[in-house]
């Protein structure tokens, strides 16, 4: 069994996924429309209000693939908690989904040193493709105003060390 009960792990995920609204109601408190990328079973969609018209699409980042029927709308807010760094080109990602406002959570090598890289969890098995840095994140969202950064995946967090994610929450300007 493993260190929290199917309860705890339950409890942990909605406080995570409230978390994670109250930082795009903060931010973006007039949206009417929501694409969660890469949304797995959509635990997220469900902590978001009833009103909300909320698209959700769960990508393949093996194949890199994108339902091209996403493409054909646009989206008050773009949700990518945890699906940046699985893409092959994330700067093409964000210019092909219209959006105004862009939500994501990605793994922070800025605090990383090179001895922790064997056991940082975000480097294994070639599931990331990406890792970011400040200035990484700086050329990815150039197009964008960056309201608000922190360190806390929307839990007050189990990992060993939280600066290894950052969770940023985005205005486009174009």
């Amino acid at each position: 069994m493993g260190l929290y009960s199917k309860a705890e792990e339950n409890k942990s995920e909605s406080i995570k996924h409230v978390k994670r609204w109250e930082i795009v109601e903060r931010h973006a408190p007039n949206a009417e429309t929501l694409l969660d990328y890469g949304s797995s079973i959509g635990t997220f969609a469900k902590h978001c209000p009833n009103s909300m018209v909320i698209s959700q699409f769960d990508s393949n980042w093996k194949t890199g693939f994108c339902d091209e029927r996403i493409l054909d709308n646009k989206y008050d807010v773009l949700t990518a908690w945890h699906v940046i760094e699985h893409l092959v080109d994330p700067v093409g990602f964000l210019k092909r989904i219209r959006h105004d406002y862009l939500f994501l959570i990605v793994p922070w090598i800025e605090y990383v040193e090179e001895k922790d890289l064997p056991s940082w969890p975000y480097f294994e098995h070639g599931m990331h493709l990406q890792f970011f840095s400040r200035k990484s994140l700086n050329i990815l969202l150039k197009d964008y105003e960056i309201l608000e950064e922190n360190n806390d995946d929307g839990v007050l967090s189990n990992l060993k060390n939280p600066e290894w994610i950052v969770t940023m929450a985005c205005k486009r300007c174009l």
